[in-house]
């Protein structure tokens, strides 16, 4: 639709539930640090954002027009064309404070705020969470790639099911398993979800520290899954448990279970981005085992799970809540994330970004880190990264429930470089 030349465009529902997370305390921006072993030209990352980005995709040249009530079908947040939209007012230039260092990096990144920052041989990219995708980067980055595969259906013909079960013995078999599956989600997501409180979980305050792990090799990762059939999910999972459990122990307040929040995508890795972007990923609950002493039964419980959410509907469940929820009042939206996601205590991506080293404005990129969005009431995300064959964990952390960082990134990269070593594990006994 168009007003007076100005194109407006109704927000997809799902969307609007993330646009309406947005809190003082947490906002839903994806957050993305590139650096470089050479001086990028300002000039030709302004060129490279007008071709790749703001050419191809009209989002970025649109602002959210959010009414006072989002009731449907009467009244929703908006995507109206910016008249005064001009790419050089997202790309700035600033240098880092002495000695320049990776630290200095970090914090330059837990300091951001908007417009689009970018610092000496360094690009810091934003995005709020209810744009898919990062267009700049080549390939699949920038997508949310989680654990689980692609759920077929939200509403499953039960008529045709239950015929076809009829017919061939087999599908009976896959019919019991779904329902059995599927009454497992439901009593997950309903009543069966609970877990002590713990340090890292309560209220929280403007602002989080951002820091990364250093890299690890993602084939040694895949080496050392090999002999119990883990995926580098299954592992990298197993190594932020035993970092967490290591944590709590220091602090005299070890919990049996920590519960995080993974997203999981639902476009096929395949798909094309839409012109019109949008999120179209759901969310599962995953219990990680911290108060398991050992470390090989740690892995095996994280891994059965993930096994377990690869055949439910888990995902896709969550995603048309989120659509029903985003046609309601925020108000209503808010409450139900609250009590949806309050019973976790840190949201976990893993983003699959290109596997070769890749140029922006002719200059290579010589490493990335990223870090998830983190959800209403959170305070703690962390988001394994995957780039040119190395791995790393970004870890954003609230200041009040975080207070000590520092030690929470040594011990993730602690675990997180053990991975390749298992023999070696640092884990307490």
């Amino acid at each position: 639709m168009a007003v007076g030349g100005i194109r407006a465009e109704r927000m997809d529902p799902a969307d609007v539930a993330w646009l309406h997370m947005d809190r003082p305390t947490n906002l839903m921006v994806v957050n993305n640090v590139l650096w470089f072993d050479a001086p990028v030209d300002q000039g030709a990352v302004l060129q490279l954002f007008q071709d790749r980005v703001v050419s191809r995709f009209r989002r970025f040249r649109q602002r959210v027009a959010d009414p006072a009530l989002t009731l449907a079908p009467w009244g929703a947040p908006e995507w109206v064309d910016d008249a005064g939209f001009a790419p050089a007012d997202h790309v700035s230039r600033r240098r880092l404070p002495a000695p320049g260092d990776q630290r200095a990096l970090q914090q330059a990144a837990s300091d951001l705020a908007d417009p689009l920052d970018v610092g000496e041989h360094t690009g810091v990219v934003r995005l709020h969470d209810d744009i898919a995708g990062s267009p700049l980067l080549p390939g699949p980055a920038g997508r949310v790639i989680a654990a689980a595969r692609r759920a077929t259906s939200a509403a499953v013909d039960l008529s045709a099911a239950l015929g076809a079960a009829l017919a061939d013995p087999r599908k009976a078999a896959e019919l019991a398993g779904s329902a059995r599956a599927d009454a497992v989600m439901l009593r997950k997501l309903g009543f069966g979800l609970t877990a002590d409180r713990n340090l890292l979980q309560g209220p929280l305050v403007p602002g989080k520290r951002r820091t990364w792990t250093q890299p690890v090799p993602v084939e040694a990762v895949k080496a050392a899954g090999a002999a119990t059939g883990s995926t580098v999910n299954d592992l990298m999972l197993t190594a932020i448990t035993s970092a967490l459990r290591r944590y709590l122990l220091e602090h005299d307040a070890l919990a049996s279970e920590v519960i995080v929040i993974v997203p999981v995508n639902l476009r096929p890795a395949s798909a094309s981005l839409p012109a019109g972007l949008g999120n179209e990923f759901g969310l599962v609950f995953v219990r990680l085992p911290t108060g398991e002493i050992d470390q090989g039964r740690r892995r095996a419980r994280v891994k059965a799970q993930m096994d377990q959410i690869k055949g439910s509907r888990e995902g896709i469940f969550v995603y048309t809540m989120l659509q029903r929820m985003g046609q309601l009042p925020a108000v209503v939206q808010n409450a139900w994330v609250d009590a949806f996601a309050g019973r976790a205590t840190a949201i976990v991506t893993n983003v699959s970004g290109p596997r070769h080293q890749i140029q922006i404005a002719g200059t290579p990129v010589a490493g990335m880190a990223g870090w998830v969005p983190v959800t209403g009431p959170l305070g703690l995300g962390l988001s394994i990264f995957s780039y040119a064959g190395q791995l790393t964990v970004g870890l954003a952390g609230d200041a009040r429930l975080l207070p000590d960082h520092d030690r929470l990134l040594a011990l993730l990269d602690e675990e997180v470089g053990a991975l390749h070593t298992p023999t070696a594990s640092s884990s307490p006994s």
